[in-house]
Formats: structure tokens, C-alpha cells, sequence
């Protein structure tokens, strides 16, 4: 009946996460792909380390005409927060670090014209998604978040392509709750987002809002190898009210690029143009994958 149970997993030194899934592609004898899954993962941020025991429930309804899909969940999750530094401290105060129940529905809209998953040459990915968090879904606190993106490759005649992003989150607490989870918050920095600084380095305690926008002109050099020119502008905000489109990081970088069928081997390196007292020149990142 072209069902489907999975187990997946993944290990590094900053993550480790275990996943079943059952997929059912009709729910009630309709046409809706549905998903259940149940995830455990340990996952260390430089300031706290998170551990997530969660399950979702998930319908989709997909349109080919257009290439789009829309998604409605439920999520059901535990969160605990262990060595939570100083830098978090302000940002954590009347927080709940142990056994935080979050219960949320969310719905998302994704549409996808690229030619390849992995290394797309052309066409663009949309998404939007809002959760509600909320007593009636047995959450602790209650807030809403949003998150939309789109990122959009082009390839000239000559092979030199040219890719750009923006993706925008914003975060808002209600009621019972006075800021967002620390778990919840908005991150920014690394190989895929800001890339003159380290992973999540942006704003290390997290942020309520968020803005990151991304260019790159991309050039080969030869068989597989590619080079790539960057600017990767953004910021983190503590709060909605922090949102300032004008109060940005601004980093310019370079990199080599090595094809390969599950996406390029990325060597680069991002300089920060406005460097602050205290932070490095720049950073340099080895991934695997499309930055965006």
C-alpha cells in the first residue's frame, strides 16, 4: 500500500539525532500524504547545550500543476537546556531550562522550480511557515513564530551563475510568556548563513527576530572545480521591536568549490567589513552542500 517506516540518524561532535518515520500516502482514502515521527536529539549550541525528545503529526496536500505543497502539524516536544553560559544568562531569566513542555499547530507553504535538490543550476525555493504555541495544544508558553525564505539561482551562457537568498523570522510572545523560549529563538552565523561568523555567533543568546539576505556570483574554474564570490549581509534582534532592516553585519568572502552528486564541497572564507572590538577578522568553513 506504499507505506513507508524509516529509521534515520546522525552523529558529529555538536549533534546527535535519531529519527523514526511512518508515511502513510493516503489518509482516509484521500489523496493526503500524511507523517508521523518521533525525534531524540542532543544538539550543542556555544552557549547551552539542547536535548529535544519530540513527535509531529503532519498532513500535506501537494499541487503539481504548481509545484507547490502545504503543510498543516501538530508538534508535541520536551526541551531541556544544560551548561548554559553567561552570554545566555540575561536572555534566560523566569525561564523554564528543565522538562519545558512546547505544544504547537503550524502551517507551511513551500514551492520549489529548482532543477536539482542537491546543486540546483536554475529556478527558485519558497517557503513560508507560522507556529502558534499555546495552552490548548499543551504548550508551556505561548508565543508565535514565523519564517519565510526564497533563494533563486540563475546560469548564464558562459557557466557563471549568480544566487541569492533572503530569509526573514520573527518571533512574538503572548500571555503567560514575556520572551521566547531560548530553544526557539532565531540563530545566524556559519557556512549557511553569515559567513564571517561562527556557527550561531551572530547573536549567541539567540534573537526574536531576524534578517539575513545573500549573493554570490559563482564562476567555474575547471571540470568540477568552482569559484564563488559572496556578500552576506544580516542580523540577529533580541526583540520584534529590536527589528532595525538598517542595523546589519556586512561580510565579504571568497571561496573553491568542488562538485560532487550530493551537492559542492565548499572551501570558503568570509570577512567581516565592519568588525567589532573583540571579534575575529573573519572565519573560514569546510561544508558540504548549497549554502542556500
Amino acid at each position: 500500500r506504499d507505506r513507508t517506516l524509516s529509521l534515520q540518524g546522525r552523529v558529529s561532535s555538536i549533534e546527535a539525532r535519531v529519527q523514526v518515520l511512518a508515511e502513510e500516502p493516503r489518509l482516509f482514502g484521500r489523496k493526503l500524504p500524511t507523517l508521523l515521527s518521533v525525534f531524540k536529539e542532543r544538539l550543542e549550541h556555544p552557549e547551552f547545550t539542547e536535548k529535544r525528545l519530540a513527535t509531529a503529526f503532519r498532513v500535506a496536500k501537494r499541487y503539481p500543476e504548481t509545484k507547490a505543497s502545504v503543510f498543516l502539524r501538530y508538534n508535541f516536544q520536551r526541551v531541556d537546556l544544560l551548561d548554559v553560559q553567561e552570554g545566555a544568562i540575561d536572555s534566560i531569566q523566569d525561564q523554564k531550562l528543565e522538562d519545558l513542555i512546547l505544544g504547537d499547530v503550524s502551517t507551511s507553504w513551500i514551492r520549489s522550480t529548482r532543477d536539482d535538490p542537491f546543486s540546483p543550476s536554475r529556478g527558485f525555493l519558497a517557503t513560508a511557515e507560522v507556529r502558534w504555541f499555546a495552552e490548548p495544544f499543551l504548550s508551556e508558553a505561548d508565543f508565535v513564530k514565523g519564517f519565510a525564505q526564497w533563494n533563486v539561482v540563475h546560469t548564464h551562457r558562459n557557466a557563471q551563475a549568480q544566487a541569492g537568498a533572503v530569509r526573514v523570522g520573527l518571533a512574538q510572545p503572548y500571555g503567560r510568556t514575556t520572551a521566547v523560549p531560548l530553544s526557539e529563538r532565531f540563530f545566524a552565523g556559519g557556512d549557511s548563513t553569515i559567513r564571517g561568523f561562527p556557527r550561531d555567533g551572530v547573536e549567541p543568546a539567540g534573537g526574536e527576530a531576524m534578517l539575513i539576505l545573500n549573493y554570490e556570483w559563482r564562476v567555474p574554474i575547471w571540470r568540477a572545480f568552482r569559484g564563488a564570490v559572496f556578500y552576506d549581509v544580516g542580523n540577529v534582534y533580541p526583540t520584534i521591536g529590536d527589528f532595525d532592516p538598517t542595523d546589519l553585519r556586512h561580510v565579504l568572502g571568497a571561496g573553491l568549490r568542488i562538485e560532487t552528486p550530493i551537492g559542492p564541497l565548499r572551501f570558503e572564507y568570509g570577512h567581516k567589513l565592519d568588525r567589532r572590538d573583540g571579534e575575529s577578522t573573519g572565519e573560514f568553513f569546510v561544508a558540504i552542500g548549497s549554502p542556500f
